[in-house]
Formats: structure tokens, sequence, C-alpha cells
């Protein structure tokens, strides 16, 4: 007879040995898990379905065309702080080109 633990996690290999699960006719078969992928095979034939239509009809290079008007703002936004940031350096190194020795010190390397 197993002995259990009164904690959460058994201590005894006894009752850690109840609990293995061993492989029997109640695993899952490709018959039992086709409604699992059947899903899977679906999106499958359409991709590729979709990829020969763009390749032949060419509605990849027009869809992107298109989408480039409405992105280009959104992208030139999502840049601006990279561009001010490098805008902002290089006046600093024009700057510290500058200097003089008389002048304090405020571009230290």
């Amino acid at each position: 007879m197993p002995v259990r633990s009164s904690c959460r996690f058994f201590k005894h290999a006894e009752a850690r040995d109840l609990f293995v699960v061993y492989a029997s006719s109640s695993s899952k078969r490709f018959s039992d898990s086709a409604g699992e992928t059947l899903p899977l095979l679906a999106y499958l034939i359409l991709a590729s379905a979709l990829m020969l239509t763009d390749h032949r009809m060419n509605i990849g290079q027009q869809t992107r065309k298109q989408l480039s008007v409405v992105i280009e703002p959104i992208w030139w936004l999502a840049s601006l702080p990279a561009r001010l940031w490098s805008g902002v350096d290089d006046e600093l190194a024009k700057h510290c080109k500058t200097v003089t020795k008389d002048s304090p010190v405020i571009c230290k390397s």
C-alpha cells in the first residue's frame, strides 16, 4: 500500500508511481485528433492558394503600393526620435570641436 505524505509533494517513491502515465489504448491516434489537424490543413491550403494567386496576379505588389501611402507617415513619425537624437549628437560634436581652452569643459569623451 503506498504511503501518502501530508505535504503537497510526495516524499515516497511508491506514491509517485501512482501518477505515472503509460502508453495505452487511450492515447490519441491520428484519427482521434483529426478535429485538431483539419484547421491547420485548411490554413495550409489557404496560404498556398494565396501565395499562388499573388505569384500569378501580382496582388502583393499592388497592395504594398497602396499601403505605403498610409504607412509612410507613420514610419516617419516613428523614426522622428532617432533622427532628432542624431541631429543633436552631430551638433554637440561640432560644438565640442569649436570649444576653446578658455571656455568651460562640457565635452568629455
